[in-house]
């Protein structure tokens, strides 16, 4: 399926601005972005439910921008479940098979076969108010695959579920979307839950996409600021930086450490940091210095929160594997970072990474 270049526009507002996609037959694709970047926006004018102002959207090949929503052949799951409180679970999940005329006993196997892919088989005679949120969400992904589509479209699916059962249904949905290769595209805020997932994430801001790439590209290797700060923790450190005769460029952090860095980097940058790129010593002269201020234990690792001589604030993860003791607050420490994890960005000034 290919998104070229298409536009949505409310009066004098444009949501959608010129996004570009190629999603691949058969992957779990996610649009990934915070309330209001057009995410939503964007899968309804895949759906059919939104015109579409400019571009266009290809199904193998072909223009469907006219094409009317339900002759897409698309399966949808919403937010709200949009389940049918007046009808059984079986025939709630028949809906779409009878709507496209499908011969009852046909209808009655793929129903059949719906419900035992989501593991459901059970409830087929109650109504929808007898089951759980999680059993609702499974009776909504039957009725969507059961037409049998050629892609499959979720809008934020779990949301309504409580932490536990988002992580089971994630596992489940991205279980049963491999065993039938059925392309996905699927919208989602929940940073965790895309790197879950996904094969591919398009990360949206403002109506653009910021960065496609793998979890582990978003996560590890991140376009921008935005994506670095929106996906996981990432503490931003000022830096003035110039090319190094010998090949690189010199770059000093926060006015106190330098080092040496790939690319020809030439003014200000900005320095990305994950805490977990992050480790601490005691402190030494000529290295990012600073004070604990606050030290949460949260199991497997001991998040520290270190405000630098200057005044910024950072946060930093020690994990409990490689420490036999919490650091103290008021405790003095030097914060050295890990220079193949560091993440550059032009700041006042051009950059050209290696």
């Amino acid at each position: 399926m290919v998104i070229n270049n298409v536009v949505k526009k409310y009066g004098d507002t444009t949501a959608v601005k010129g996004v570009q996609l190629s999603i691949r037959k058969g992957e779990f694709f996610t649009i990934l972005g915070p309330s209001g970047c057009g995410k939503t926006t964007l899968l309804r004018m895949i759906a059919g439910f939104n015109s579409i102002d400019e571009g266009e959207i290809l199904f193998d090949g072909k223009r469907i921008n006219d094409v009317p929503a339900h002759l897409r052949n698309i399966g949808m799951v919403f937010q709200n479940y949009a389940i049918f409180p007046h009808m059984s679970i079986f025939k709630n999940v028949a809906y779409g098979l009878k709507a496209r005329k499908v011969p009852k006993q046909e209808l009655e196997a793929r129903v059949n076969e719906a419900l035992e892919l989501m593991k459901i088989s059970q409830f087929r005679d109650r109504d929808p108010s007898q089951l759980s949120g999680g059993q609702q969400q499974r009776v909504a992904l039957a009725r969507a695959l059961v037409i049998r589509p050629v892609i499959l479209l979720m809008d934020e699916p779990l949301s309504n579920l409580d932490a536990k059962l988002r992580v089971e249904m994630r596992n489940a949905i991205k279980k049963i979307q491999r065993e039938l290769g059925i392309t996905t595209i699927y919208v989602t805020h929940d940073q965790e839950e895309a790197l879950a997932v996904s094969d591919r994430i398009a990360v949206m801001n403002q109506g653009r996409v910021e960065q496609i790439g793998t979890p582990q590209d978003i996560y590890m290797k991140p376009a921008t600021p935005f994506v670095a700060g929106f996906i996981g923790t990432t503490n931003f450190l000022s830096g003035v930086a110039e090319p190094h005769p010998g090949g690189g460029s010199v770059l000093r952090i926060e006015n106190a450490k330098t080092v040496t860095v790939p690319g020809v980097w030439r003014g200000r940058v900005i320095v990305g940091l994950r805490p977990e790129h992050l480790h601490l010593t005691e402190a030494r002269e000529g290295e990012l210095t600073g004070t604990i201020t606050l030290a949460t234990f949260l199991g497997d690792f001991i998040n520290y929160e270190i405000e630098l001589t200057g005044g910024k604030t950072i946060e930093v993860n020690e994990y409990t594997k490689d420490t036999q003791q919490i650091r103290m607050v008021g405790q003095r420490v030097s914060v050295m970072p890990d220079l193949a994890r560091m993440n550059l960005y032009p700041d006042e000034g051009e950059g050209v990474p290696a």
